[in-house]
């Protein structure tokens, strides 16, 4: 006489299968999760942008950073580095909230030139283009030099504002 049930090893088969496609399902939305906030951050630095040329057309300047820090060459201020943080929310932009990174959970780098007329954005992306991940991809958005430019490269988003009138 039969019984009905399964046997240890269709179980343990049965069982290991379900783990590898669980596995396979959870790597995917992993990576749909970064490539979201990595379109995310792009986008809020198009709006950053945006934000800062209606400010400059309004007012003539760009705004100063937030939590600046003078950088300073031969006793001269050659820009102030800072962020894109609430200060130029408040007093400047036309940006209702205040974007900012949401896995680092911090403000984007934003830099302005001693006569306030060019300007530098710049974040973090999370996806890596080096295979062993060491190397994160920075996104920078200028206007310095007469051009209104985009970059990406496998350097920090600091930014390196080389402009005219220095």
């Amino acid at each position: 006489m039969k019984k009905g049930g399964f046997t240890l090893v269709e179980l343990i088969v049965t069982i290991s299968i379900l783990l590898v496609l669980g596995t396979i399902a959870f790597i995917a939305l992993w990576e749909y999760t970064i490539s979201a906030r990595d379109s995310k951050r792009i986008q809020d630095i198009s709006t950053i942008d945006k934000s800062l040329e209606l400010t400059k057309i309004v007012q003539s300047l760009y705004p100063v950073p937030s939590d600046f820090e003078s950088v300073v060459y031969s006793g001269a201020t050659v820009w102030k580095q800072g962020t894109f943080g609430d200060s130029i929310i408040k007093d400047h932009s036309r940006i209702m909230t205040k974007p900012f990174d949401a896995l680092f959970e911090n403000d984007y780098t934003y830099s302005i030139t001693k006569s306030h007329q060019e300007y530098e954005i710049g974040g973090i992306l999370e996806k890596s283009k080096s295979a062993d991940h060491t190397w994160f991809q920075a996104l920078v958005r200028w206007n310095y030099n007469g051009k209104i430019l985009v970059s990406w490269s496998n350097i920090l988003a600091i930014p390196s504002i080389i402009a005219a009138d220095l």
